[in-house]
């Protein structure tokens, strides 16, 4: 019995390695995108191609029944890759497209990132979280005055929500697959590299030193993020956002970064995006850089 225990162990540890291996070639596989013609008409064209494609994509995994949510969670993870093209597109393109094609693009990403969020939160629906009697949890909601940290083996490539915390600090050395993060007050919130995006909404007061592919913020206020971010961050219906380069050195960090694909080398920090502010060749008055004489040392 305990032989035939081992092989069924092994077999799925096998499975899981194989399942980590393909998605880590999918991420190496990065999208580039080469314009014969920078032309407005060839970005929509395009632009909407992809649309199409995802939104293909996302009715397929609605139509997946609730019982299956691994499945339901592998679709949602396709979709957010997908996402990630379009956005590295999109940033890629903004250079030679007008105002209203830019924000008729914004309109669609904000919109498809709110269906995926979505599909991944009714795969959640019925399962409840507490950190305070149950240190296996992944999600970390409803807190006050605590301090949390997470090792890797317990946040590896796993999806993970910080809700509803006041007067936090969260800490996960690994790297988590996906973070979202909302209505969080006066919160120092530390995440290792993150194989995919971050969300963060509804926050204030607080600092966040992160990792990503991909970074969206929305309503949030008097905040200081401290970012690595292969693409570009992204802010909506914020102000008096600011933003310095990533600068926790914690043990293995370097190894987790590699685990993840995310260039050490290119870090756009500096390079945000506020879908609230159309004026060309002007600076959003909404976000700044953080000075340096104003930096925490995180290391």
């Amino acid at each position: 019995m305990a032989t035939q225990k081992s092989r069924i162990t092994e077999k799925l540890q096998k499975r899981e390695e194989e399942r980590i291996k393909n998605q880590q070639a999918k991420r190496n596989d990065k999208p580039v995108f080469h314009f014969a013609e920078e032309t407005e008409e060839h970005f929509k064209k395009k632009f909407t191609d992809l649309q199409n494609e995802l939104e293909l994509l996302l009715a397929g995994v609605r139509k997946i029944e609730a019982a299956y949510v691994s499945s339901k969670l592998e679709g949602v993870e396709e979709a957010q890759e997908k996402l990630n093209t379009m956005q590295v597109f999109y940033t890629n393109s903004s250079g030679f497209i007008s105002s209203f094609a830019r924000k008729s693009a914004q309109s669609v990403i904000t919109n498809l990132t709110k269906s995926i969020e979505e599909i991944k939160d009714s795969c959640y629906v019925n399962k409840k979280f507490s950190f305070k009697t149950n240190n296996n949890a992944k999600d970390i909601v409803n807190l006050d005055n605590v301090e949390i940290a997470k090792q890797n083996d317990e946040i590896l490539n796993k999806d993970i929500r910080i809700s509803n915390l006041t007067n936090c600090t969260v800490k996960l050395y690994g790297h988590p697959g996906a973070i979202h993060i909302d209505r969080i007050k006066n919160c120092k919130i530390f995440i290792g590299p993150v194989k995919g995006s971050i969300l963060i909404e509804d926050c204030s007061d607080s600092k966040i030193i992160a990792a990503c592919q991909q970074m969206r913020i929305h309503k949030t206020v008097q905040s200081h993020f401290y970012i690595h971010v292969t693409s570009r961050a992204i802010i909506e219906d914020s102000n008096n956002v600011k933003f310095a380069p990533f600068n926790w050195n914690y043990e293995g960090v370097k190894d987790h970064f590699n685990e993840t694909g995310l260039d050490l080398e290119k870090n756009n920090w500096d390079l945000v995006e506020d879908f609230n502010w159309l004026v060309p060749n002007t600076l959003s008055p909404n976000w700044s850089i953080l000075q340096k004489e104003d930096r925490m040392n995180w290391e």
